[in-house]
């Protein structure tokens, strides 16, 4: 008698090496806006981690992402970023989306929330149209597994 769980983990086997390699042979970096597009800069503290863009195709499948301390990203469109903090010798992720404006920079800083256990967060700062520091709302959102071999950030 075979056991239930044998074609589980045949499938397991199976499918976690091609899904591997859909996401390695996808790997399309975030383009950043070149000059003359409308472009903000995202930036985080040196030494405090690292701020990355994501990209996706047409379908909406996460497809890649470009990493940096500073990035240049589209204006007017909306972005969804990740941020990867280094705390001592933990690192956790944040992922967020929001809608810069052209010419604005943005600052992500850390934070955390007491109400969830100090669980790590972001707060995003930024330019206010008459140049003083504002938040920034930014609505977090989730990768979810939608279809075989996609990734889809779900709000």
């Amino acid at each position: 008698m075979k056991p239930f769980f044998a074609p589980l983990v045949a499938a397991t086997l199976f499918a976690t090496p091609v899904m591997a390699l859909a996401f390695s042979l996808g790997n399309k970096p975030y383009v950043q806006p070149v000059e003359g597009e409308p472009a903000a800069e995202v930036s985080i503290d040196p030494g405090l981690g690292i701020v990355g863009a994501l990209n996706f195709n047409e379908d909406g499948c996460y497809i890649g992402r470009t990493g940096a301390e500073t990035l240049r990203v589209h204006a007017q469109r909306k972005a969804h970023m990740d941020v990867q903090i280094r705390d001592g010798r933990k690192t956790c992720t944040v992922t967020f989306a929001f809608t810069p404006q052209e010419g604005h920079q943005y600052r992500v800083l850390q934070g955390l929330e007491p109400s969830r256990g100090g669980q790590c967060s972001v707060m995003v700062m930024g330019k206010a149209a008459d140049g003083a520091d504002a938040t920034v709302d930014v609505q977090p959102f989730e990768m979810r597994v939608r279809g075989f071999g996609c990734l889809r950030a779900s709000e």
